[in-house]
């Protein structure tokens, strides 16, 4: 199993090796990447880094993440868009279990399917309709989510 898996990486390497001379940017871009995904398994899913052995993670850490996927989506019109409804929203719709989960859904979501939901040229699956419509709101018309009133 060992000489497979370092097989595969040599031939992975090639072929990487192989598009650096073609196009250096798809190098870089690679490794960047690579660089992310090895920093978040490491810092983000160890015990010895705070999170907890059963594999919940604390919703501070949930919220960053979801921060980092929204403007780390890899298309620059749904990075920007994402990543500016989660710097001026997230906290606020962090504070509703159902409607945060809603939004790690979208995610997941593939992004040219989220670009069109958020952009209107086409509808949401039901179940991300509420979250969506946030989105929309503060793409469209500038609106940021209020936080529910409390009666004293």
């Amino acid at each position: 199993m060992n000489r497979l898996i370092a097989a595969f990486r040599v031939g992975l390497n090639r072929s990487l090796k192989r598009s650096v001379s073609q196009n250096g940017f798809v190098w870089r871009r690679l490794s960047s990447e690579a660089r992310k995904v090895n920093w978040l398994s490491e810092h983000l899913a160890s015990p010895q880094n705070g999170a907890p052995v059963d594999g919940e993670m604390s919703m501070e850490k949930r919220l960053r993440m979801a921060v980092f996927r929204s403007s780390q989506r890899g298309w620059l019109e749904l990075d920007v868009l994402l990543g500016k409804f989660a710097c001026h929203n997230l906290s606020v719709v962090a504070e509703d279990e159902e409607t945060f989960a809603q939004y790690e859904k979208l995610l997941d979501a593939d992004g040219p399917d989220v670009y069109a939901w958020a952009t209107k040229r086409a509808d949401p699956p039901q179940e991300l309709v509420p979250i969506v419509t946030m989105i929309r709101d503060f793409v469209f018309h500038g609106k940021t989510v209020q936080r529910p009133e409390t009666t004293s």
